[in-house]
């Protein structure tokens, strides 16, 4: 599989992990934690203690798509942070490399292929160290609006949203989550 054919499938399948999330119902907190899981390259705020869910999938013979999704579900509004990473096959393979432009082209395709999902933006962004990033914002058949913002450095794609009812409020505390964000390692 070529690297550009690789990174489309890579950002298809954050792009569904992505919103897997917003079936599950987690505790109800107030307090502010910050989140920097050992090894995943990042810092985050969440209103709130997130679960986690570890996936392995295997993209081809030589390379697995490891993830780390950290969720909550607070006052009907799912904060997520997703990150992944290439996994080569055998250990001692070099890892795949991502590359931002085709990630982001990839991401917004798989998007579009959601049922149900509309595009309702696009933007380019940066994290505070610099990073460029692109923030999504999406409708699901009109019930739910979920921003994502998207980052690629050369080992890790991060994945941030935040989902919730339309028209619902709490702008303040989505932003918090998404400006909190930090990469820590590349």
């Amino acid at each position: 599989m070529k690297t550009s054919s690789k990174a489309a499938v890579s950002a298809l399948c954050f792009a569904l992990f992505t919103f897997a999330a917003a079936q599950q119902s987690f505790a109800n907190s107030e307090t502010w934690i910050t989140l920097s899981p050992e090894g995943q390259g990042f810092s985050v705020e969440f209103p709130g203690e997130p679960k986690t869910l570890t996936t392995l999938r295997r993209l081809s013979p030589t390379d697995s798509l490891s993830s780390n999704n950290y969720r909550l579900e607070l006052d009907n509004t799912t904060y997520s942070i997703k990150v992944s990473i290439h996994v080569p096959t055998p250990p001692t393979a070099p890892a795949e490399i991502f590359d931002a432009e085709e990630g982001f082209l990839g991401f917004k395709e798989g998007l579009l292929q959601l049922e149900g999902i509309h595009l309702l933006s696009e933007k380019e962004i940066s994290s505070t160290d610099g990073t460029p990033g692109r923030e999504y914002t999406t409708s699901s058949q009109g019930t739910e609006t979920t921003v994502i913002h998207i980052f690629y450095t050369e080992k890790r794609m991060f994945a941030l949203s935040v989902a919730n009812p339309a028209g619902q409020t709490g702008k303040e505390k989505q932003a918090r989550f998404l400006t909190s964000f930090t990469i820590t390692s590349h």
